[in-house]
């Protein structure tokens, strides 16, 4: 059987945690070097591709910039898969997060027997519910691992606030 060259770059990314970066970037782009090393358009996933391995864990970073979450916001993390169903979450204040401050990881309780398979095409949510107003500025990373391996997705600068509650990422499972 051969291996479509952009699938061995993904298998050998996936297989060092510093090499996370690079495929969390390229899969953000949505873009894959081919055997000529011009980027084309990443191949869809077929359900014959759809890995089994099984859902761990789950935990977001954040990355406070200049405008902090109040303490008394409440924090609605979560991960749904491609049914919309949440897979794992985490619910809480978690407390202050200052201005230029790092918080997390923030451990999710998760469901058991997800596949990997089921959250190809799901999606993340972040939502707040300030007491009051509160506009928090931030990006970070979200972690979610497997019994063989792991995904890693980050999210740019984003502002939450009173009028604005719900941030929504696609997954990115490759």
């Amino acid at each position: 059987m051969n291996v479509h060259p952009a699938g061995r770059i993904t298998q050998l990314l996936r297989t060092s945690r510093v090499a996370r970066y690079a495929t969390t970037t390229v899969a953000a782009l949505g873009l894959v070097v081919g055997p000529a090393g011009v980027a084309s358009a990443a191949p869809s996933v077929t359900p014959a591709s759809v890995p089994s391995a099984i859902l761990q864990s789950a935990s977001f970073t954040f990355n406070t910039q200049d405008d902090d979450k109040d303490g008394d916001t409440q924090l609605r993390l979560e991960v749904l898969d491609n049914q919309n169903h949440v897979v794992a979450i985490a619910n809480g204040t978690f407390g202050l997060f200052k201005d230029q401050s790092q918080n997390g990881p923030i451990p999710l309780r998760v469901r058991g027997g997800i596949t990997e398979g089921s959250l190809v095409g799901g999606h993340l949510d972040v939502l707040i519910t300030p007491n009051g107003n509160d506009t928090w500025k931030f990006d970070g990373e979200v972690d979610i691992n497997f019994d063989s391996d792991f995904q890693f997705t980050t999210f740019g600068r984003t502002v939450l606030s009173q009028s604005n509650r719900e941030l929504n990422l696609p997954l990115d499972i490759f």
